[in-house]
């Protein structure tokens, strides 16, 4: 597998931001990884 592939970082949360219909929220997940490394 090429170096590009690989997980750069892995965290682990207590609990994953969901809707009411049960999905995801990866806007949620990118906004606190954002906030906790300083990204904009």
């Amino acid at each position: 597998m090429a170096a590009y592939k690989y997980p750069r970082l892995v965290e682990v949360v207590d609990e994953l931001p969901m809707t009411a219909t049960s999905k995801i929220l990866k806007r949620d997940l990118r906004q606190r990884h954002n906030s906790a490394t300083g990204r904009n």
